[in-house]
């Protein structure tokens, strides 16, 4: 299998489980494939290159790592899942729009140096996103920033950019750190 279709498991609500084997020729899930599943956890496989948008909205997994074969992440991938924690690949460079948009669950995210663009809404409704790592590749945010976020500590690895009302507004925010 090298592709998993647009919708394929789509409201498969009981669905808990699903297995790649070590040689797996994955590239593809498509858009909204595995949404409002039941997974309990996820390992994706590394010839993954392609996560479809919405791929796991309103999924219950809690936690993700994305390989380094994936470069760019659509929109709505994680909307309103409950995912805590989230691992980057070190090749993404963009997130597209309101990729963790209603993440309630998510405590802290880490930006990798790769990224250079973030969409817009990405992390509307981040209600438990405490802590984000800003990397050094980001030239571009996308409107509202962080809202609805209790950020407290802040990590910008930026070289020489601080984004306009980029925190502006955010009342929690105790320590910010210039890397």
């Amino acid at each position: 299998v090298t592709t998993i279709d647009n919708l394929a498991f789509r409201q498969c609500t009981l669905l808990n489980t699903i297995t790649f084997s070590l040689n797996s020729q994955l590239t593809t899930l498509g858009y909204s494939c595995l949404q409002q599943t039941a997974l309990s956890s996820l390992t994706l496989p590394d010839s993954l290159t392609t996560i479809g948008d919405n791929c796991f909205q309103q999924s219950t997994f809690t936690s993700l790592v994305i390989p380094n074969s994936v470069t760019s992440l659509g929109h709505g991938i994680f909307w309103n899942s409950g995912i805590q924690t989230v691992t980057l690949s070190n090749a993404i460079t963009s997130l597209g729009n309101s990729v963790f948009v209603y993440c309630s669950s998510l405590t802290s995210i880490v930006i990798p140096d790769s990224v250079v663009t973030i969409g817009t809404n990405t992390f509307n409704g981040c209600s438990s996103l405490t802590s984000v790592t800003l990397g050094s590749g980001l030239t571009t945010i996308g409107d509202p920033k962080f809202p609805s976020s209790p950020l407290t500590t802040v990590v910008m690895r930026t070289d020489s950019l601080v984004f306009a009302t980029v925190f502006s507004g955010i009342t929690t925010i105790k320590t910010v750190t210039f890397d």
